[in-house]
């Protein structure tokens, strides 16, 4: 039996593009607000992402030539884009299955192997905008 867990909580800001003498003056520094825009760093422009992604697996020998191979795994996604115009929410719930039986033959120096199976997963994803205010999502976006 093999099992795998692997959780990451990304968070980094995203100052935006900058045009060649700001990068030459300060490469540091963030996209500055515009006459209709709010800048990167007022807007608290960045991603966040939170993922969990867990799975098992095992291989059964039945006989020396024949064995079942059975892996079943999912993930889960929170998502999280501050952006200058938008604020996205992004969740994604994922599973998935695969099996097989698999036959072996070995002669002389030549070895072949067979395999029937199923391999299936589903996922579920659900994307909302809203307008960004100073970092905080406000009322849905009508995009």
């Amino acid at each position: 039996m093999n099992a795998m867990v692997l959780f990451s909580d990304l968070d980094y800001q995203t100052p935006g593009g900058l045009t060649l003498e700001q990068m030459q003056r300060d490469r540091k520094q963030a996209r500055p607000a515009t006459s209709t825009l709010p800048g990167a760093v007022e807007q608290d422009a960045g991603i966040r992402n939170k993922m969990l992604l867990a799975g098992v697996s095992n291989q059964f020998s039945l006989s020396p030539k024949f064995s079942h191979f059975i892996m079943v795994q999912g993930s889960y996604v929170d998502f999280s884009n501050p952006f200058i115009t938008n604020y996205e929410r992004r969740f994604e719930k994922n599973f998935a299955i695969r099996t097989h039986l698999n036959y072996e033959e070995h002669w002389n120096k030549i070895t072949a192997e067979w395999r029937l199976g199923f391999e299936g997963g589903s996922n579920s994803i659900m994307v909302r905008n809203y307008d960004n205010i100073k970092g905080i999502k406000k009322r849905l976006s009508k995009f």
